[in-house]
């Protein structure tokens, strides 16, 4: 079977329910293995049209180019595409971008596709994919900035590991409504780890969102989250926050989270108004691509369970049998992030997303620590209590790197830190989770 990778887009009817059929129409000519998240982006070209929805998808197929290119034209067809209008608006649009590492040049063939380079709504997704693609000329991840004037913003979470549908994105999973001094919100599966409850970050993230509205001139710096119970799925719950202390240039609050008449955590947040220069930042490490790893969906389906898309959102830099390839024996677990808060210049959702690597990064730094990877049975690690320090995050939206350690370990507790940088290289965010480690294996 050959790879290939398809670029999706519609900007007329019913889009995201187009980009899904898509999906369903590339499922009949291979195996979606690997997908991007859906943005929203800017139309190319002078015709005045409404925004498109973009993803990309890698496909395996047995298909060669000529054929499979006569297929997604026919896919495009049978859902009223129509072509008068060059760069005009479509129900549906789908581009063979990339085909088994081939370059072909044939009447009404290229590939690689010749606007890659140029197209912040293809590079993008495609990087989200696989940061190690690219091309004879070099990676396609080296030319994204050269296009960071597109405007784009994501708008759902990763491609499900069925591949026939996206996951819900961070804040439409949260789903918060204020009345007066009180937020809810409901748990929706798609956030749940393998117990049937979300993942501790995020009820953090709920608990940033809130205090978004409290004090929305200010940005994070700084949380600890205690952990009481876990929410499970489905269920509904209250948020109410306490302000300790404010001032024009700060803001420290106490957040409590209640479900079902039972406080679920509480976190203690600080905001400020203005951040102080880092003297000293770590530099981030040199790292392999992800071409040839194990995708941490499929290791744990290997290990025999589930993930949520807390954890689909951050992908492993290495092979799961050799967790730090790059430089040295030290057991480092490190994880490469598809922007997940792209588009955003909300400094408390930034902060949410990436608290997710927290979870992410520690289970399988745990599992590693413990002789556990890539084949031994998964030991359930409940976070007791989490806490994080935050850089400027009011003109940083992208992010792509987490290094995930563990730095001390009892029979009964685990002590980890993740550390993040952004794509530009910029130091972002630390990490500290403290964990329960319990010999409580999937029977």
């Amino acid at each position: 079977m050959a790879l290939s990778y398809v670029g999706i887009g519609s900007n007329l009817g019913d889009s995201a329910t187009l980009l899904v059929a898509a999906l369903e129409g590339l499922g009949r000519l291979g195996t979606i293995v690997a997908g991007s998240p859906v943005y929203e982006t800017a139309p190319v070209g002078d015709v005045e049209q409404g925004a498109y929805l973009n993803a990309a998808v890698a496909l395996e197929t047995d298909f060669d180019p000529e054929s499979l290119l006569g297929e997604m034209l026919s896919i495009e067809r049978s859902h009223d595409r129509v072509r008068d209008v060059r760069w005009g608006p479509r129900t549906l649009d789908l581009d063979l971008l990339w085909y088994d590492g081939r370059t072909i040049d044939v009447p009404g063939l290229v590939v690689p596709h010749p606007e890659i380079r140029n197209r912040r709504f293809v590079l993008v997704p495609l990087t989200d994919i696989d940061p190690a693609l690219g091309d004879t000329i070099g990676l396609y991840a080296d030319a994204l900035t050269a296009v960071d004037d597109q405007p784009m913003r994501r708008v759902t979470g990763p491609l499900h590991s069925n591949g026939i549908r996206w996951l819900v994105g961070l804040e439409d999973a949260i789903a918060l409504a204020r009345d007066g001094s009180t937020w809810t919100f409901s748990v929706h599966e798609d956030w749940a780890n393998t117990s049937g409850d979300v993942f501790g970050a995020y009820a953090i993230a709920a608990a940033l969102l809130c205090l978004r509205d409290v004090a929305p001139d200010m940005a994070p710096v700084s949380l600890v989250h205690r952990f009481l119970h876990g929410i499970p799925v489905g269920s509904t719950g209250s948020i109410t926050i306490e302000v300790d202390r404010r001032s024009p240039r700060a803001i420290d609050a106490t957040v409590s989270s209640v479900v079902a008449g039972k406080r679920v955590g509480r976190t203690n947040i600080s905001a400020v108004a203005s951040f102080p220069v880092l003297e000293e930042r770590p530099e981030p490490p040199e790292v392999h691509g992800i071409a040839s790893a194990t995708p941490i969906d499929r290791l744990t389906q290997r290990l025999g369970f589930t993930i949520g898309a807390s954890a689909l959102n951050w992908r492993p830099l290495e092979n799961w049998e050799v967790p730090d390839m790059a430089d040295g024996d030290e057991p480092v677990v490190r994880l490469w992030s598809p922007n997940i808060a792209l588009g955003s210049n909300d400094p408390y959702l930034v902060a949410a997303a990436l608290l997710m690597p927290i979870d992410a990064g520690i289970w399988p730094a745990i599992m590693y620590n413990m002789d556990r990877l890539p084949d031994g049975p998964p030991v359930y690690t409940p976070t007791i209590e989490l806490s994080a320090h935050f850089a400027d995050l009011r003109s940083h939206d992208r992010f792509h790197l987490a290094e995930a350690r563990i730095d001390h370990r009892t029979a009964s507790a685990a002590f980890g830190a993740v550390r993040l940088w952004g794509m530009d290289g910029t130091y972002r965010a630390i990490g500290h989770s403290r964990n329960l480690v319990r010999a409580a294996y999937r029977g």
